[in-house]
């Protein structure tokens, strides 16, 4: 009996010898296909990233000349970085009133407004006060449509200007005006 007992935990110390190696090698061999499922995930996550990027290189000549033309564009519409706002300010009022009497209007007061920062830009804004009529208020309002960089009109208040009264008879010539507009043009931050 002795000696079935004793082939008995032989047998058992045999299958345990050779059921653990098994066990682990189906755990690490189980584990590596989990990974390789991991990485394939993520290959596939990534392929939509490679696609766009393969894309940019194939258009890369194009965006950089869409980018030139973008700078050119830019240039037209904004005051280069470099010179302070303030400056510029002060030159834009100048040219300004200057449209205003080429047009025939009559300034009466004008003011820089606080220079302000919105994103990659400096925001300079200008009040005017001008009379004249409504050819000198075309004239005047073609120009700063001309100027450059980009004079932008945010606010224009007409009223009729006075008036005088000598008698019931008509003018002869057009309304005369009261016009205030708010102007701003814009300087690339540095």
């Amino acid at each position: 009996m002795n000696a079935l007992v004793a082939k008995g935990r032989i047998a058992g110390v045999v299958v345990v010898t050779l059921v653990v190696p098994v066990v682990l090698v189906l755990v690490v061999v189980a584990r590596l296909f989990a990974i390789g499922a991991e990485y394939q995930g993520d290959i596939e996550h990534l392929d939509p990233r490679v696609a766009r990027l393969r894309g940019t290189l194939a258009v890369e000549t194009q965006l950089i000349d869409a980018a030139a033309r973008a700078k050119t564009s830019i240039g037209r519409l904004v005051y280069p970085a470099g010179d302070t706002a303030d400056a510029i300010a002060a030159t834009l009022q100048t040219d300004v009133r200057g449209i205003m009497s080429d047009a025939g209007l009559v300034v009466t007061d004008s003011q820089i407004e606080a220079v302000q920062r919105e994103d990659a830009f400096e925001v300079i804004g200008l009040t005017v006060s001008v009379a004249g009529d409504i050819n000198t208020l075309e004239a005047a309002l073609e120009a700063i449509a001309a100027y450059a960089p980009r004079l932008l009109v945010t606010n224009i208040d007409v009223s009729l200007g006075r008036v005088s009264r000598r008698g019931n008879a008509p003018s002869d010539g057009p309304q005369p005006l009261a016009v205030k507009m708010s102007l701003l043009s814009l300087v690339a931050a540095e």
